[in-house]
């Protein structure tokens, strides 16, 4: 008679690159866990922090099952903030990781653009920024521009006032304003404009 024991192993995890429906302050992540590797699985989800490679000793969302697809969606973040996360999962050999990911959730809208000829051919401007927003990008049009990226750049920095020049006289303009975690916008602005 030949008796032998199966080898077990911690699970295999994958974790789905960035986020969905992020707002200011809540995100939805997503990942798999490929296999179960010979040991049932009794906890799965998703651990995130403002470090790289969170950890189950970091903040963790929980969700049902075992192997399989899964997302969840995490509450309580904060405005403007770049977490980074990771699926995971635990059987009696350990706990399995994703690759560390990462999201930045939206700044708050700036407000209170306030627009003042301070000249034949120049536009005084200025605005309260957007809580987690450390730029501000300003666009100007001949119609009120549709988003962050139409019209022409008026402003792209971290004031809270500019003035516009060698504007055409006689020529009414419109200006709307979002904010932003980063100068280039890339990575995270506000879900709304102040016009």
């Amino acid at each position: 008679q030949i008796e032998f024991d199966t080898l077990i192993a911690i699970p295999s995890v994958t974790t789905t690159a960035g986020a969905t429906g992020i707002t200011t302050s809540v995100a939805t992540v997503a990942g798999n866990v490929t296999s179960d590797n010979g040991a049932t699985i009794t906890e799965r989800g998703f651990v995130y922090s403002l470090s790289e490679n969170p950890t189950i000793v970091d903040s963790k969302a929980i969700t049902t099952g075992t192997t399989g697809a899964m997302s969840k969606e995490i509450t309580g973040l904060s405005i403007g903030t770049t977490y980074n996360f990771r699926a995971y999962a635990t059987n009696s050999a350990g706990t399995g990781y994703g690759t560390n990911s990462t999201f930045t959730t939206l700044p708050g809208d700036p407000s209170n653009l306030v627009a003042s000829t301070s000249g034949k051919n120049s536009v005084s401007l200025s605005w309260s920024k957007g809580n987690g927003g450390n730029y501000t990008i300003i666009r100007r049009g001949e119609s009120a521009p549709a988003n962050i990226n139409s019209g022409d750049l008026v402003y792209q920095g971290t004031g809270t006032s500019t003035t516009d020049s060698g504007l055409d006289s006689g020529t009414t303009y419109y200006y709307r304003a979002w904010s932003a975690t980063t100068s280039d916008w890339s990575l995270s602005y506000s879900a709304n404009y102040t016009a």
